[in-house]
């Protein structure tokens, strides 16, 4: 009894996960009551149908109707129709035939609503699930992203939700095919209740008779997600970086890479394939081995006298092998929720909140800077173990530029990112205005902030909706135009056939290095933050490009709180404080002249760079 209870536990596992991940996801069993209702309604037309097959060929048989004015049901019909449409045999077999018709289009007419319900269910649950996904992305801190790959975001996103889906969709069948079995049940037991028993024997050997193979197709499955995954971010990897595949002629080496990631995931599908093509052979073998053992019991019945249920017998062997198909769609049911492990365990790492890195704000609304930000001995790592920042103290005065210098690697965009609460930083070490900076709200504090950085983020659409990304007043033709020009956009964008309005493809692919920039700069600028903050912005430019970008900062710049990082020091020559940060902390700071004066690291970047 013990082990009977373990397999069963051992093979509704898989069932009961999927049903608690919907449970998460607010998928209630009240959403498919209507596809329920239309399934029991379609098991009822299908026993009508299947049940007038007896009284059909027992008529046939003895070419006799008469008896159908004693049934039941159509003792009632019979009554309420014209005389002489059911006074003859020939008419009894017509209304039999009718009527098995009928039900037949009825039980059809259910089935396709129940579909089409279920169907609109399924996608309703697809779609919610989708954007609970997409909405606990937004809401993970900058570090899960560091950390984690956009094809495996995306995988999970759009074809885990669409697996989990389609077996939502599916769960409307086993429940019509549930509903089907006990009707069948019924009908078989009014031919003979002792014949029944014998095949409810049989049906749970079909039912158990695969949980070995389901167990082997999850472990499958979960290998199969990794690969899957895999082969989403090697494609990505390699897309993405196809100007240096090209430039170094590794085309044959990413083509060998993905084979054998594709290969990989071939071998496993087959294998998928293979154990679970063993499901239905079994269920072939169990079926026909109870049907034959069933048809010695009713042979020895009818030949001991028992030749007056031939008929019946007949259609019992007619049920058990429907009923016996029926049967098998729970077995493709719990084979579909082995092949679903994987894809839901992945799924349900995202719904957890383990290793998300939240950013928390506080609940005081920034209303805009008054006097300082002021660092405090901040330390920080990203790793625990390997210390980024140590102990560092900075002070940022209103309206003034303050520029940040040092090798790579030494924390520099880190302050920034801590500044923008990218990164959640230890309490009372950053202060805005006296006040800790995990106070304020996230909303409020990047209100009044802008960035641009070296890596330019942009959405593959249009120069405008780019430039205007982040605005949720509508922005005037005047003041794009007037952004534009102090970003020294404006030939460039009139030499294009849609101006602003042309699109710029995936990251800005159609634009160069500095009219990416540019476009960036012209985003910050419309933003109209009173803090900017200034990554690498001039890095990747050209001379030319350069020094009207630089024109146009010395304009942004004018009034704001500027904090830049840069390692052209020729772009920081008007800093009113140069801080330099060596070995994550601060090694001087100071005034260009003041520094230069000192001969102290500044003075070595800058002899360096020869910029005199």
């Amino acid at each position: 009894m013990k082990r009977a209870h373990s397999k069963i536990s051992q093979a509704d596992a898989n069932f009961k996960k999927v049903t608690a991940f919907l449970r998460e996801m607010d998928m209630r069993a009240s959403y498919f009551l209507l596809p329920t209702i239309l399934s029991i309604a379609t098991a009822f037309f299908e026993g009508i149908s299947m049940a007038l097959l007896i009284p059909l060929a027992k008529g046939a048989i003895t070419f006799d109707f008469s008896f159908v004015e004693r049934l039941p049901v159509f003792k009632n019909i019979i009554a309420v129709l014209p005389e002489k449409l059911t006074s003859t045999s020939a008419s009894m077999f017509v209304l039999i035939l009718v009527t098995i018709f009928t039900a037949v289009v009825a039980k059809n007419a259910c089935s396709y609503l129940a579909a089409i319900c279920a169907g609109y269910q399924a996608g309703k649950f697809a779609n919610h699930i989708r954007t609970a996904i997409f909405r606990r992305y937004l809401g993970f801190g900058k570090l899960f992203f560091d950390r984690t790959s956009n094809a495996f975001l995306n995988s999970i996103l759009i074809d885990f939700t669409m697996k989990i889906s389609q077996q939502a969709r599916a769960f409307q069948s086993v429940i019509t095919a549930a509903l089907t079995i006990v009707v069948y049940i019924v009908i078989l037991a009014l031919i003979s209740w002792k014949l029944t028993i014998l095949v409810l024997i049989m049906y749970p050997s079909i039912h158990f008779s695969t949980t070995f193979i389901l167990k082997k197709v999850k472990t499958i499955s979960e290998a199969h997600t990794k690969q899957t995954l895999w082969a989403s971010k090697k494609s990505l990897d390699s897309l993405g970086c196809m100007t240096l595949v090209k430039l170094y002629n590794m085309e044959k080496k990413e083509d060998e890479s993905f084979s054998n990631i594709s290969n990989s995931i071939r071998s496993l599908e087959l294998s998928m394939v293979k154990k679970g093509s063993i499901a239905p052979l079994l269920h072939e073998i169990i079926t026909t081995s109870g049907l034959l053992g069933l048809v010695i019991v009713v042979a020895l019945i009818v030949t001991g006298g028992g030749k007056a249920l031939t008929a019946s017998f007949l259609l019992f062997f007619l049920f058990i092998r429907r009923s016996a198909g029926l049967v098998g769609i729970f077995n493709d049911f719990r084979m579909q929720l082995a092949w679903m492990s994987g894809p839901i365990k992945k799924m349900k790492e995202i719904f957890s909140d383990k290793d998300k890195f939240y950013i928390k704000g506080g609940d005081r609304e920034f209303l805009g800077l008054q006097d300082e930000i002021e660092i405090k001995n901040l330390k920080f790592s990203y790793i625990e173990g390997t210390q980024i920042l140590n102990n560092v103290n900075l002070s940022i005065q209103k309206g003034k530029m303050t520029a940040i210098v040092g090798p790579t690697g030494v924390g520099k965009t880190t302050i920034i990112s801590l500044l923008l609460r990218f990164y959640e930083c230890p309490p009372s070490s950053i202060f805005i205005d006296g006040v800790d900076i995990r106070d304020y709200t996230l909303k409020s504090l990047r209100n009044h902030m802008a960035l641009v950085i070296q890596e330019t983020a942009l959405f593959n659409d249009t120069i405008r909706k780019n430039i205007t990304y982040g605005r949720e007043e509508e922005t005037s033709e005047e003041d794009l135009m007037d952004t534009i020009n102090k970003s020294k956009l404006s030939d460039f964008i009139h030499s294009l056939p849609d101006g602003v309005d042309t699109l710029i493809g995936d990251m800005g692919v159609r634009l160069s290095g500095g009219e990416k920039q540019r476009i960036a700069i012209a985003r910050a600028l419309l933003k109209k933050s009173e803090i900017l903050f200034l990554d690498e912005a001039t890095s990747s430019l050209d001379t030319h490009t350069e020094r009207l970008i630089q024109e146009a900062i010395e304009e942004a710049v004018k009034g704001r709180t500027t904090v830049v990082v840069a390692h052209r020091l020729s772009t920081i020559r008007n800093a009113d404080k140069i801080v330099v940060i060596e070995n994550g902390t601060i090694a001087e700071q100071g005034a260009l002249r003041e520094l230069l004066e000192k001969k102290g690291r500044f003075y070595e970047y800058w002899e360096e760079q020869k910029f005199f």
